[in-house]
């Protein structure tokens, strides 16, 4: 995601939640699923971002790594509402991530022409897999998404250079998968506060370098959740992915709470 892509936050008296949001429950399409993700979103308080600027900001000026932790809890807590309305704004990430498995998988091949697609070049592969995926609808949230579908994809060539995308491994879909989790919760932390780095930081070079601190504590944080929660699964789909999803950014953002 280029470094100029940044928000504000939604302000006070909006949902903590965008109406487009999917629905972080995996059994969303079933009689049994929680109805406590179907009640109405708490609205943002006012300068719900404020603490998590100020330890960010701090970070940003010096590189001490408590105040990263401290301003990523801070984020969690009262910028996203907590860990239990902040894995419900995650909620498209948990979904996007089992339409993912799905697709690496070769169960979306009515969507998918692998015939086609067997003459393509990587990065047009790469690119029909994202539009499959998550298909473009011009939100923020949208972008940062095939952003991390995207990446994800090139980190699986990064660790398995001879991967073939249309026919991979069950370790190599997990790992896109992973990555990709991990990817799209630090896209939307860069997107909240990713300017407050660049702004804060005292050189181009040491903000690039902040960036990169909070990028490799929040993936691999949220990575190894996923990775605990996969060891338990001997069967997969991409509805049980988004079980997984679920529980392992439980798992992550509790983690990060615990840093207050």
């Amino acid at each position: 995601m280029g470094t100029s892509l940044s928000s504000s936050g939604s302000p006070s008296g909006t949902s903590m939640v965008p109406p487009w949001v999917q629905s972080p429950d995996p059994l969303d399409d079933d009689d049994s699923r929680d109805d406590a993700v179907s009640q109405p979103a708490p609205m943002a308080p006012p300068g719900r971002f404020r603490g998590a600027r100020l330890r960010i900001g701090r970070f940003a000026d010096t590189g001490l790594l408590n105040d990263m932790k401290k301003g990523v809890a801070h984020y969690i807590h009262k910028g996203l509402g907590g860990s239990g309305v902040a894995v419900r704004r995650f909620g498209s990430t948990i979904h996007i991530a089992g339409t993912l498995f799905d697709a690496l998988s070769g169960a979306l091949e009515n969507e998918l022409d692998t015939d086609v697609l067997s003459g393509c070049s990587v990065n047009e592969i790469m690119d029909m897999l994202v539009d499959v995926v998550c298909p473009i609808d011009g939100t923020l949230d949208d972008e940062s998404s095939r952003d991390s579908i995207k990446k994800s994809l090139s980190d699986i060539l990064k660790r398995f250079p001879n991967a073939d995308l249309l026919n991979l491994s069950k370790e190599q879909r997990m790992f896109a998968v992973e990555c990709y989790i991990a990817r799209s919760v630090f896209n939307r932390f860069y997107l909240d506060l990713g300017k407050t780095i660049q702004e804060k930081a005292p050189s181009t070079n040491s903000g690039l370098s902040r960036v990169k601190d909070a990028r490799d504590y929040i993936m691999q944080t949220v990575a190894a959740a996923f990775r605990r929660m996969v060891s338990d699964v001997s069967v997969f789909s991409g509805r049980k992915i988004r079980e997984v999803a679920h529980n392992a950014l439980n798992t992550a953002v509790s983690v990060f709470e615990e840093a207050l």
